[in-house]
């Protein structure tokens, strides 16, 4: 069986220590992620909104919302 290093050894400690063309790399994919995440949490409000039922509903088709039913009113 092999031993693998640690993922943390095998990438540079910060961006001076890459090269260019990595860190032109680092930064294209940093900012893919950035964007993919800030859709993913549009999306999901989005949806939020949309599929949100007011709170408020008294009557629903045939039935009352049970003031008119209460004994109180008889």
């Amino acid at each position: 069986m092999t031993n693998l290093p640690p993922p943390a050894s095998r990438y540079p400690i910060s961006l001076q220590e890459m090269s260019e063309e990595e860190r032109t790399t680092y930064r294209k994919w940093a900012r893919f992620g950035y964007v993919c995440y800030i859709l993913l949490i549009a999306g999901l409000f989005a949806v939020g909104i949309s599929t949100r039922q007011g709170g408020t509903r008294t009557a629903t088709d045939d039935q009352t919302a049970g003031i008119l039913n209460s004994p109180r009113m008889k």
